[in-house]
């Protein structure tokens, strides 16, 4: 005998999977950026330039790779999609010379496609597009270790003098290893599903025939990748106006994966999520001692290498946390809008939670007036049968809270 489906009728899950879906990559912009990648490879490997022949192979890692792409801006959409580009080298080949012939083989001549968009940073070079980036990261494969443990290149373009150094790392490792311990839940997959259907109405056209082999569709998600995104969503928000460096979405995608997929909804995922990478942070604050953070797949691959560089840095982030924490917790025990609208804004910014609100509004409005939607204090429940009539004025965002699977590889032209 079959056991009946979950259902997500609480207002929470409903209204939270929405602003995830919002700030996630679409499936119109994960093709687009596939096309680019694809592009990309073929223009490294064109006559002229300097590493022709000399390209392996291309594919994506970090949020690209574990589907967790999510928009980095408050108020507007940009996305950044991590690309490894593995290159055959002459023995030795100093780290300043690698990331400066990647430089020079995108960028290209004067008028060529990449000229104007390209930028040469400490570990990769950056393409920036209109509505993402892409930051292409040097690779040499070491073929006597786990598949992909590979050296990156470390040199700051502002340092010429400096010599650099070779890092090892194996993203494509922690990818595999990312996806094999963070499952589907099918019954949120589903849902979530619906979701982003209802959303995008050109996903049911095209998701069908997806072309990417292998990868699955960005909005089948575990729960604990959407809990990872909003996670990402608020640290991004929090520290847009900060100098230094943020931590790094590999090393919440670790501490996250690592905990669990422990509820299969998504308020309660988030919560759970939130409290264990809390628990973590003042766990490292009462020892007076930094995180540290590994590849699973790569002791010597090091997610915190850069960040936090002291205490003080680290205390930032862990009062951030506790924030969230705080915030959520609010939500526990009702689902009142205009606290579910304030809060939300507040952790994930204002646009993408007004647009939520103001559609949620329209269409449970009808539910409201005729008395058939019912939630409230220490429920979150809500009979959604109904149209709608009211506007999404009737539920507002308070000006006090505008604050502050598998893996696709794209080789080049054989």
């Amino acid at each position: 005998m079959n056991e009946p489906k979950p259902s997500f009728d609480d207002v929470r899950d409903l209204l939270l999977t929405d602003v995830a879906i919002r700030i996630q990559l679409s499936p119109t912009l994960h093709r687009l950026a596939v096309e680019r990648m694809e592009t990309l490879a073929d223009w490294l490997d064109r006559e002229d330039s300097p590493l022709a022949g000399r390209v392996q192979l291309l594919y994506p890692q970090g949020s690209m790779a574990v589907n967790a792409t999510i928009a980095s801006c408050r108020e507007r959409d940009e996305f950044d999609i991590d690309v490894i580009a593995q290159l055959l080298l002459p023995p030795g080949t100093a780290p300043q010379t690698v990331l400066d012939l990647l430089y020079k083989a995108i960028k290209g001549e004067r008028g060529s496609r990449y000229y104007s968009m390209t930028k040469r940073n400490t570990r990769c070079v950056t393409i920036k597009y209109a509505e993402m980036h892409l930051d292409v990261t040097p690779a040499e494969l070491l073929v006597d270790r786990d598949p992909r443990t590979s050296f990156i290149f470390h040199h700051r373009p502002e340092e010429p003098h400096l010599p650099g150094r070779r890092v090892l790392a194996n993203p494509f490792g922690f990818a595999d290893w990312f996806n094999t311990i963070t499952p589907r839940d099918v019954a949120y997959s589903e849902f979530f599903e619906k979701r982003a259907r209802e959303a995008d109405p050109l996903l049911a056209k095209v998701a069908d025939t997806e072309e990417v082999p292998d990868q699955i569709p960005a909005f089948l998600k575990p729960p604990a990748v959407v809990a990872l995104q909003l996670i990402k969503r608020n640290r991004n928000i929090q520290y847009e106006n900060r100098a230094g460096r943020r931590p790094p979405s590999v090393m919440l995608a670790k501490l996250i994966a690592e905990s669990g997929s422990a509820t299969g909804r998504p308020f309660a995922e988030l919560l759970y999520q939130s409290r264990r990478l809390l628990k973590l942070l003042e766990a490292y604050h009462r020892q007076g001692a930094l995180i540290h953070v590994v590849n699973p797949r790569c002791e010597e691959d090091v997610f915190t290498d850069r960040w936090p560089a002291d205490l003080s840095e680290q205390d930032v982030y862990t009062k951030d946390m506790r924030f969230f924490v705080a915030q959520l917790e609010r939500l526990e025990h009702t689902a009142d809008l205009e606290t579910i609208a304030e809060v939300f804004s507040r952790l994930f910014g204002e646009s993408p939670t007004k647009a939520v609100i103001g559609e949620f509004a329209d269409r449970v409005g009808d539910s409201i007036a005729k008395g058939r939607f019912r939630s409230g204090p220490g429920s979150g429940r809500a009979d959604l049968a109904a149209s709608s009539i009211i506007t999404a004025s009737t539920v507002s965002v308070p000006a006090s809270s505008r604050s502050a699977p598998h893996h696709t590889f794209y080789g080049s032209r054989q």
